[in-house]
């Protein structure tokens, strides 16, 4: 079972908090989870630290970076900047 909250400030720069709790018969991890992000046009880095609650927990203060893009604003940006390089010809 796992949860946690996210607020975005100016849809660039991310917070994030959770927790994670797994029965004591499937793995017994427990951990708190701190993270931030920041996204840029199509791009974005997300960074999270795990700060276990429960002894010998193998995710004991992990650090987990991520990067990322999105397509569809990939593919966006590309389609708003002109199609084929036929812009400024004389005829178009």
């Amino acid at each position: 079972i796992g949860g946690g909250l996210e607020y975005w400030y100016n849809n660039t720069i991310a917070a994030r908090a959770g927790y994670y709790y797994e029965n004591q018969y499937k793995g017994n991890r427990q951990y708190l989870s701190f993270g931030l992000g920041a996204r840029l046009s199509a791009f974005g880095v997300d960074g999270t630290y795990l700060v276990p609650n429960a002894a010998a927990n193998p995710l004991a203060e992990t650090i987990r970076i991520s990067l990322h893009f999105n397509l569809n604003k990939l593919s966006d940006a590309f389609s708003e900047s002109g199609s084929g390089g036929t812009q400024g010809t004389p005829g178009n």
